[in-house]
């Protein structure tokens, strides 16, 4: 918040000259009940749509002329130093989700930790049922979530994957 254009650029050169084999890049994201959204309410100026979008093209350009393959909507990486985790969840593979208010999928099954620390720390005792919400996944939810992860990648959706959905 307060963050001008030249702010953004400067901070996106800082990162370059450590030159990372990867960078994640988002959106402020204000979430209700923290002290941000409070302080939004109280006036605090985020910046614009079209600032956001300026600064996200500009990061798109400045990070390719420095090697950097934007694999994801939010993720950039050297050749070869894609994140694994995140390929999992994008491809409908399984992945673990460990702690509070992580989420995972295993076989089919969607495990969620609680979000609220003080009820995760009187689950402990209890073990991994009194700690995971589960759900079993439908196909149809499958291949639908598949769907909607596949757009977020440089690959996006194929023709073929969204009439296979239809007919399903």
């Amino acid at each position: 918040a307060g963050q001008s254009f030249e702010n953004f650029k400067e901070s996106l050169e800082k990162v370059s000259v450590l030159d990372p084999d990867h960078i994640s890049l988002y959106a402020l994201q204000v979430e209700e009940g923290t002290p941000l959204a409070r302080q939004v309410e109280e006036g605090l100026r985020l910046p614009s749509d079209e600032q956001t979008a300026d600064e996200y093209n500009f990061a798109q350009m400045f990070l390719a002329e420095r090697g950097y393959d934007q694999y994801e909507v939010s993720n950039f990486s050297k050749p070869g130093f894609a994140c694994h985790h995140n390929w999992n969840i994008w491809r409908g593979e399984d992945y673990w989700g460990f702690g509070i208010s992580a989420v995972g999928t295993v076989q089919g099954v969607r495990h969620g930790h609680r979000d609220d620390l003080m009820e995760y720390i009187r689950q402990v005792p209890q073990g991994r049922q009194g700690l995971l919400v589960k759900e079993v996944l439908s196909e149809t939810v499958k291949a639908w979530e598949r769907i909607l992860l596949h757009f977020r990648t440089k690959d996006g959706v194929s023709q073929e994957e969204l009439e296979a959905y239809v007919r399903s």
